[in-house]
């Protein structure tokens, strides 16, 4: 009589699975800066919710360029599509100046959600649909006065991973 509850659960859990759910295979993409050239990981990559939660997407998420005269600290997002936020920040942590064609201010975007709030500038696309390095991206660091601190090059690689999962109808 103790083993008829157990049973009635695993066969309510199977309809449930079977009438409500059904297997998703999608895919998740995010760029990320190339190691090297004085790129250094300083976090992992995090996803909002559930989005990209596959096996094996484990990947770096923050980077950092670190130069005498400043910091750029990059965020590769959480989202299944690819982003790129950045800022540049002085030694005494003041706020500096990214130049660039491929760089677009989020200073009066709005509105702002999350993480996004805490950087300066986005990476405008389109970065491609197949994975491997992208057109690299070029920027100069200024001061808020105007003199230009440095100028840097740095190379950008699109990963695209599959996404398994099971969505609730």
């Amino acid at each position: 009589m103790q083993l008829r509850a157990p049973i009635q659960l695993v066969a309510l859990l199977v309809l449930a699975v079977l009438v409500g759910c059904s297997p998703y295979k999608g895919s998740c993409s995010w760029l990320q800066p190339a190691h090297g050239e004085g790129i250094k990981v300083t976090g992992p990559r995090e996803t909002a919710s559930s989005e990209c939660n596959c096996i094996g997407c484990a990947a770096p998420g923050e980077f950092s360029l670190e130069r005498n005269a400043y910091t750029v600290e990059i965020w590769n997002g959480d989202r299944w599509y690819p982003e790129l936020v950045l800022r540049a920040r002085a030694p005494d942590g003041s706020k500096l100046l990214l130049r660039s064609p491929q760089l677009k201010s989020l200073e009066n975007a709005d509105p702002l959600f999350g993480r996004w709030r805490e950087f300066d500038y986005f990476l405008s696309g389109p970065f491609g649909e197949t994975a491997g390095p992208t057109a690299p991206l070029r920027f100069e660091v200024e001061s808020p006065s105007g003199e230009v601190l440095g100028e840097e090059t740095i190379q950008l690689e699109l990963v695209i991973r599959t996404d398994y999962s099971i969505e609730f109808i």
